[in-house]
C-alpha cells in the first residue's frame, strides 16, 4: 500500500462504555488523538450515533440515519472531505458485503496525528488529518440500574411470527434494507437483540421511530407476550418520520436470549376506490430506543 507505515504509540487507545440512565457513557485514552473530532461511535451493520467528546468523556450522543455522518446540516470543506472517506467505508455500494465494523467502533478525526516519517516537498500544502479507528469494550451496567440502549447499538432481524407464518418479505435481512412498493397489508415481525452487558433486563419503555410512507393506511406496532398479540400504538396515514413511545410493560419483556419482538404492520387501504388501484406504500427504515432496568439476580 503506498504512503503506509507502522507507529507505536507511547500509550494505549482504549474506549470503555457502558449503558446508563442517558444512553452510552463512556471513559476514553486517546492518546495523541486527544483532538478527536467529528466523531460517530459505529456498530456492525453501519448503525452509528453522533458523539461529542469533552475531557475524555462521552457528553452527547444523537442517532444518525443512513447517509449521514454529522450533527451539522451545513458541512465544512473539511467536513464534506471526511463525509466522503466514511462514507466509502460505511455505505459500500454492496450493502452484504460491509467489511466494517464488526464490533463497535469510535471514528474520529485528529489533526494532532503522529510522525508517520513522510516528507513532501516544502511547496505543497500539507493538510494534516488522521482517522482514527477505536475497538469499543462495553462494560456491564451495574444490577439494578437504570440503562438506556440507543438505536444504533440494537440489531434486528426479520422473524416469523407467533402464528408461525413465514418471514415477511417487506425487510431484507441479508442486506439489511426494507424492499420498497407493496400494495397489500403486511406484517413484518422484527426481533430486536439488547446487547448482553444490559441482561436480565426489565423493559420500561420502548421508543419506536419509523421512516414511511402510507397514505391512506395505518401503521400498527404489535406486541407480543404468551399466546396474546396486541396492538400497542397506531398511526393513521403516517408520512415521514413517525415516533411511538410504548410502555405496554408485559408485551415488552425480552424473550429468554435477550430478543425483544414487535410487530410492523401497514394496513391495506382504507377507502379503496373501485376499479382504481391505490397508491403504494414503503418504509425506508425502523429503529428503537429502549429505556429499562438491570435485574439483580435476586429479580429474577
Amino acid at each position: 500500500m503506498p504512503f503506509s507505515a507502522a507507529v507505536t504509540l507511547d500509550s494505549t487507545l482504549k474506549v470503555n462504555c457502558r449503558f446508563g440512565p442517558q444512553g452510552l457513557a463512556g471513559d476514553f485514552s486517546l492518546g495523541p488523538f486527544s483532538d478527536l473530532a467529528d466523531a460517530l461511535l459505529v456498530s456492525p451493520g453501519g448503525k452509528r450515533l453522533a458523539v461529542k467528546i469533552q475531557e475524555g468523556k462521552i457528553v452527547s450522543s444523537t442517532p444518525l440515519p443512513r447517509g449521514r455522518y454529522f450533527q451539522d446540516k451545513v458541512l465544512s470543506d473539511e467536513q464534506q472531505r471526511r463525509a466522503t472517506i466514511y462514507q466509502r467505508i460505511l455505505e459500500p455500494e454492496t450493502p452484504h458485503q460491509r467489511p466494517f465494523p464488526r464490533q463497535q467502533v469510535l471514528l474520529g478525526w485528529s489533526k494532532k496525528g503522529v510522525d508517520v516519517g513522510f516528507r513532501f516537498p516544502d511547496q505543497q500544502q500539507h493538510v494534516v488529518a488522521a482517522l482514527v479507528a477505536i475497538p469499543v469494550s462495553l462494560q456491564q451496567t451495574p444490577p439494578g440500574e437504570a440503562f438506556q440502549v440507543p438505536s444504533a447499538v440494537l440489531t434486528f432481524h426479520s422473524m416469523p411470527g407467533p402464528l408461525k407464518s413465514g418471514i415477511s418479505t417487506a425487510y431484507d435481512n441479508i442486506n439489511g434494507v426494507w424492499i420498497s412498493n407493496f400494495t397489500r397489508a403486511k406484517m413484518t415481525w422484527l426481533r430486536f437483540q439488547l446487547p448482553s452487558q444490559v441482561l436480565p433486563a426489565e423493559i420500561e419503555q420502548a421508543i419506536v421511530t419509523v421512516d414511511i410512507d402510507a397514505v391512506g393506511r395505518n401503521l400498527d406496532i404489535a406486541g407480543w407476550a404468551g399466546d396474546e398479540i396486541r396492538s400497542l400504538g397506531i398511526v393513521e396515514a403516517p408520512q415521514g418520520t413517525v415516533t411511538l413511545k410504548l410502555d405496554q410493560r408485559d408485551f415488552l419483556q425480552p424473550d429468554s436470549d435477550g430478543g425483544l419482538w414487535l410487530g410492523i404492520r401497514v394496513s391495506g387501504l382504507l377507502n379503496p376506490s373501485p376499479g382504481r388501484a391505490g397508491p403504494d406504500w414503503t418504509i425506508r427504515d425502523v429503529s428503537l430506543t429502549i429505556n429499562g432496568r438491570r435485574q439483580s439476580e435476586e429479580d429474577e
